[in-house]
């Protein structure tokens, strides 16, 4: 029997941006003997994953559909891009004075990486699929999606808040 010899640091890379709140993860694809891993959640990450995870989802697209604005006001969401690249638009809903558009880009493991985004309650957030190649994204909620009084609030682009469409 041969014991595996200590693992490479998974450490994932977190960046802040200017919505409070908002912080997008650099997950790095480590290379094994049957293809490669990444860890989707490490206790050490509490920064990045502070609360629970009540909710796990994967959405699947492969359309350039028109979007819509959606915010949560009790809800956390938490992307992961598994597979595809999207761009994801936010804007702070709980400072509207400065709802200047945010835009950043994930992608997922076919780009090298794995990335992923914590969108907190209030935080507006539309995203395409702007090169229509198949995505795979997975969504980590906290609480739970209630299905009697669903946390989910839409504006249509442009509103009256922002002018940004895509």
């Amino acid at each position: 029997m041969k014991k595996d010899e200590k693992g490479p640091d998974h450490w994932a890379d977190i960046q802040t941006c200017k919505i409070e709140g908002v912080r997008l993860q650099k997950s790095p694809i480590v290379k094994y003997s049957a293809g490669q891993i990444c860890e989707v959640k490490n206790r050490r990450w509490e920064n990045l994953y502070e609360g629970s995870i009540e909710h796990i989802y994967i959405i699947y697209d492969d359309t350039l559909a028109e979007r819509e604005w959606g915010m949560h006001k009790e809800s956390t969401d938490r992307y992961l891009m598994i597979k595809g690249t999207i761009e994801v638009v936010l804007f702070d809903g709980r400072d509207t004075k400065n709802a200047e558009p945010f835009v950043c880009k994930l992608s997922g493991a076919d780009e090298g990486v794995y990335s992923g985004l914590i969108i907190p309650p209030g935080v507006w957030h539309s995203f395409r699929n702007f090169n229509k190649n198949e995505i795979i994204l997975m969504n980590f909620k906290y609480p739970e999606f209630n299905r009697e009084d669903v946390d989910k609030y839409r504006l249509p682009m442009p509103n009256n808040l922002t002018d940004f469409q895509w």
